[in-house]
């Protein structure tokens, strides 16, 4: 296959280049992030492409096998700000952010509800006996935990703020489709 060389001694498949600069939209989160709380990690855009291992910060690398997967099956992306890893962890998708100087900042995880906590699932379930939780959004910088938890009934869509145990309601809508 013909390649066209990009930069310093990038060569990169014409097809590939070309097709990627035509189709290829950035991956997008879950389409429940965009609330205003939520915004802060769902800000920034990715790149199109993954990054190749050598375009990656060390120290974000090491950091990264050390604390989430050692397996090698994760995407590396680069954001105006951050290098983002982005990989399943069982049947979690998980985004972990790293500064541009590859320091770890923060690790954002997408999840339903049996994979919540269990104490903070039946206090939720407690408190709002006639919902169900849809999507689980767990924001961490590996010592503290936010969730962001949207939960539902055929009525109502709200998204729940739990820090520390405390549940608090950060959006409350009606439900026009099921």
């Amino acid at each position: 296959m013909k390649s066209i060389k990009f930069g310093y001694g990038r060569y990169v498949p014409w097809i590939l280049s070309f097709f990627s600069a035509l189709f290829f939209l950035p991956p997008h989160s879950l389409s429940q992030q965009s609330s205003a709380p939520n915004a802060f990690f769902t800000s920034s855009k990715f790149s199109n492409t993954p990054l190749r291992m050598n375009e990656v910060r060390r120290n974000a690398v090491r950091h990264f096998r050390a604390n989430f997967s050692n397996t090698g099956n994760e995407n590396w992306f680069r954001t105006d700000d951050f290098y983002v890893a982005v990989f399943f962890d069982g049947q979690m998708r998980v985004k972990a952010y790293y500064d541009t100087k590859g320091a770890f900042d923060y690790c954002v995880k997408y999840y339903n509800a049996p994979l919540l906590n269990a104490d903070i699932r039946l206090a939720i379930m407690k408190k709002f006996e006639s919902y169900k939780i849809d999507v689980v959004t767990e924001v961490t910088n590996l010592e503290e935990q936010i969730y962001f938890i949207k939960i539902k009934t055929n009525s109502n869509i709200k998204t729940l703020k739990v820090v520390n145990g405390s549940i608090e309601v950060t959006e409350d809508y009606i439900n026009i489709g099921t």
